[in-house]
């Protein structure tokens, strides 16, 4: 069963939330003194990093990563009216983009890469050269963070400082997989080309499976954003 832990310094909220959701375990109190001495697996800061002057927003960020498990998350959404959560408004974003960039590190070094890309059940495909710099990293670190977006258009006025920009985002993490085994490799391809053409093709050769690789990232965690000004 999914624990979930919060904390609101408001008390009417906590009653509301402690209402609706008794399972759950919600604290009174402040977010820059969490005495939780649990680890998560994710933690959530949703509408508060704003609201923070820049020494106490450190100090957030230092407590929410001292309570994530190793391999944990933390995601810090600031702008409630922009995100999305709806899954399938976030999946129909991932169906509609045309570009993915995958950021890399390795040696404390980063690295992003546009790449076509297919997308099927909680998984990205790219199809890559076979030796690289992002083979390479991927192989040192397989962590990889994610970003795909659409319906980007400029929003111009008078002053140029005001201009804006409308588009719909989706960032996200995973784990990635390099795969060298043909059957998968077709499949993968399918998947990639399915994103794009609306007949895949119905066979490929030797000569074009062999010198290629197949990424596949099992996304773990995604969040949707949308700007309509």
């Amino acid at each position: 069963m999914l624990e979930v832990v919060g904390i609101e310094i408001s008390g009417v909220a906590c009653c509301i939330a402690r209402k609706f959701d008794a399972r759950s375990t919600i604290h009174h109190g402040s977010v820059l003194h969490m005495e939780c001495s649990k680890q998560f697996d994710a933690v959530y800061c949703f509408n508060v990093l704003h609201l923070l002057l820049e020494p106490e927003r450190k100090t957030l960020i230092r407590s929410s990563l001292q309570h994530l498990k190793d391999a944990g998350k933390e995601t810090i959404m600031r702008r409630r009216d922009k995100e999305i959560t709806d899954r399938d408004a976030i999946e129909s974003i991932i169906h509609k983009g045309e570009i993915c960039r995958i950021a890399l590190s390795s040696n404390n070094h980063p690295y992003i890469v546009p790449l076509i890309y297919g997308y099927r059940d909680q998984c990205l495909y790219f199809h890559s050269a076979p030796e690289g710099k992002k083979i390479e990293m991927i192989r040192e670190n397989n962590r990889v963070c994610f970003e795909i977006e659409c319906d980007t258009e400029l929003v111009r006025g008078e002053d140029p400082c005001l201009w804006g920009m409308k588009y719909k985002s989706v960032i996200g993490f995973g784990t990635a997989t390099l795969i060298d085994d043909n059957p998968e490799k077709v499949q993968a391809m399918n998947i990639i080309m399915a994103h794009y053409a609306e007949k895949p093709k119905a066979a490929y050769s030797e000569d074009f499976l062999k010198p290629m690789l197949i990424i596949k990232v099992k996304i773990e965690q995604m969040t949707g954003k949308e700007s309509i000004d």
